[in-house]
């Protein structure tokens, strides 16, 4: 794989993360495989290749249309996940800044896949993954605020995958900038960003 498609795929995983959370918030459940996907990711701390993280670009394939429609001006585009997709961008930068959170993070997700007590999904993982964005980027400003039902988002659980796809969302970002990913790329770098994506999904 080139540098382009690693950034897409790694936009995408970013799309598609916030993409599951916008489920979440307003329906209290999402796509469980491509859900699963997103927190696998975490646990691949070996690498940046993103196609050895998530595995396959079809398991991306909802994050990969989502930025289709976001470079081409889908009218169709939910707006709420692209919104969040950016918030996560500005919070995974600032994290990149806070040394004690990146190893806090890195440190927490080691011991995690050290220990294999339960499978990355499960919902012991999850809740320790949540805790673990609680104490590291959810004390970054400006909070990322999620739209949905009140009665779903006070739900312990909904918000618990809600905290760790933002987790994953951080991650996707991270990924993004270091195979060198840069934001002025959305507005000037369109066409070959659409090849790219075509290469990679020929049915997005």
């Amino acid at each position: 794989m080139n540098k382009e498609q690693h950034q897409i795929l790694a936009l995408a995983a970013n799309l598609q993360a916030s993409i599951l959370v916008d489920q979440l918030a307003n329906k209290g459940e999402c796509n469980n495989e491509e859900r699963n996907t997103m927190i696998d990711s975490l646990f691949a701390t070996d690498t940046t290749d993103t196609l050895e993280i998530y595995k396959k670009s079809n398991n991306l394939k909802t994050g990969i249309t989502a930025l289709k429609k976001l470079l081409t001006r889908n009218k169709n585009l939910t707006k709420a996940p692209i919104q969040y997709g950016f918030q996560i961008n500005t919070l995974a930068k600032k994290i990149t800044q806070e040394p004690k959170f990146i190893k806090n993070i890195s440190t927490e997700i080691d011991a995690l896949n050290q220990q294999k007590f339960f499978a990355n999904t499960h919902y012991s993982s999850i809740n320790k993954l949540a805790e673990l964005y609680k104490k590291t980027a959810g004390k970054l400003s400006p909070t990322i605020l999620i739209n949905g039902e009140r009665e779903i988002l006070e739900n312990q659980n909904v918000a618990n995958q809600i905290r760790v796809l933002l987790l994953c969302g951080i991650r996707a970002s991270m990924l993004w900038r270091s195979h060198g990913g840069k934001g002025w790329m959305l507005l000037l770098n369109k066409r070959k960003m659409l090849e790219t994506i075509n290469q990679l999904c020929d049915n997005c």
